[in-house]
């Protein structure tokens, strides 16, 4: 295959193009979905330890 991208078809560029595209959203999407994650986990232990601080002083 040649590798002057502008004798290729452009239907296999379209393709070709839609296909990395498709593959970075799909990227994104997980990386933002592990971000959000660590941050609800981030999150959740602090509440924990605020209850924990909260009741350990409740007791005194």
């Amino acid at each position: 295959m040649d590798s002057d991208p502008s004798s290729q078809n452009p239907t296999d560029m379209t393709a070709f193009v839609q296909n990395l595209l498709g593959q970075m959203q799909t990227r994104f999407e997980s990386m933002s979905q592990n971000i959000v994650s660590k941050n609800i986990l981030i999150c959740f232990k602090f509440i924990i330890f605020i209850l924990f601080v909260f009741s350990r002083k409740c007791e005194k």
